[in-house]
């Protein structure tokens, strides 16, 4: 239940491209600088121009495998935790990609969080141990439940793409803490927390390798916090249950209840 993998440079770019598929080993990965959207070597044997190769998930086109960015978009079901860095400047992992990847987790509702710098392809491993600081591997197993965070309100700026915009060191997701959720068929229950937010914050809420607690597709839950906050919110078509904006105080958890 506690499998992991990673890898820098290539390494992080095969930790990626192989790791995410093989949700049933690995409870999370850690890429340092990969590439997300694959261009270059595409085959270590000799392709002819227009050449297509059978891959093992029946994808005829070696390149289209390897867009993560695609996959992540595609997959609904619970991937591996994803953790990740990359520098500005990388002349190997290109920024735009990793803003695509952190638009595609987000959309996807999986659970994910990375971070940055302004370095190249050398001292861009660096943001790694933000990463591993609130998110280390042993807070993930296959047989654990945790909460998913997407559009935190104290989320870094990335930019537009071009690597000089935006925030020039940061982090997606950076900060969080949970005790580990409480479940039944009926109920799931997390105490979520944050440790860089300086003023009230608001983070969407997913929860993800649920191990109890029954979702169903277009079926309506009820949600409550701590804080007094409530409301319903209906699973939607692939089972996927987001809470939006829950508020966490400064210093101060925040109890989450969905329910039947």
């Amino acid at each position: 239940n506690r499998i992991y993998s990673g890898g820098g440079s290539m390494g992080a770019w095969g930790s990626t491209s192989f790791g995410l598929r093989q949700k049933g080993v690995f409870a999370a990965v850690y890429p340092n600088r990969p590439r997300t959207i694959q261009k270059g070597m595409p085959s270590l044997v000799n392709l002819k121009q227009g050449e297509k190769v059978l891959m093992e998930d029946n994808t005829t086109e070696y390149l289209d495998r390897m867009n993560s960015v695609a996959f992540a978009l595609k997959e609904k079901g619970d991937l591996p935790f994803y953790g990740w860095c990359c520098g500005r400047r990388d002349g190997f992992a290109s920024w735009k990609e990793q803003i695509d990847m952190v638009e595609a987790m987000k959309k996807s509702r999986h659970g994910f969080a990375f971070a940055w710098n302004d370095g190249d392809h050398s001292s861009g491993a660096e943001p790694m141990k933000e990463v591993q600081k609130y998110f280390p591997a042993k807070r993930f197993a296959l047989n654990l439940s945790y909460p998913a965070f997407s559009n935190s309100s104290i989320d870094n700026n990335m930019g537009n793409g071009d690597p000089k915009d935006g925030d020039l060191i940061g982090g997606i997701n950076l900060g969080f803490k949970w005790v580990d959720p409480v479940e039944s068929e009926t109920k799931w229950v997390v105490e979520i927390g944050n440790e860089l937010n300086k003023e009230p914050m608001t983070v969407d809420v997913t929860p993800r390798r649920c191990q109890s607690f029954k979702r169903v597709a277009n079926q309506e839950y009820n949600w409550s916090a701590s804080n007094g906050d409530k409301g319903k919110v209906t699973a939607d078509k692939d089972g996927v249950i987001t809470i939006e904006k829950l508020k966490i105080e400064v210093g101060k958890n925040t109890t989450l209840t969905i329910e039947k």
